[in-house]
């Protein structure tokens, strides 16, 4: 696999007007808690990411995602540490 599988990644948003393009900035977070729930997405545990900011997040509870998703991360944290 090789550390090429962790990235950074960016995005970027096309002015509708000027049409010039400026990147976006995001913060995704991964959690697998007790190898039972996988939460991938950008919310933080506070008020202002639930109610005030735009955050979104997904909790999956999928054996087979949860499985894969914790064998990359796990070969990811080995193979580039």
């Amino acid at each position: 696999m090789g550390c090429d599988a962790v990235g950074i990644y960016g995005l970027v948003v096309q002015h509708s007007t000027t049409h010039k393009i400026r990147p976006i900035y995001v913060h995704s977070k991964l959690a697998i808690i007790d190898d039972v729930l996988l939460v991938n997405g950008s919310t933080n545990m506070d008020n202002n990411s639930f109610f005030y900011s735009s955050e979104v997040s997904a909790a999956i509870y999928n054996e087979k995602v949860r499985r894969s998703s914790r064998a990359v991360t796990s070969r990811a944290r080995t193979e580039c540490s």
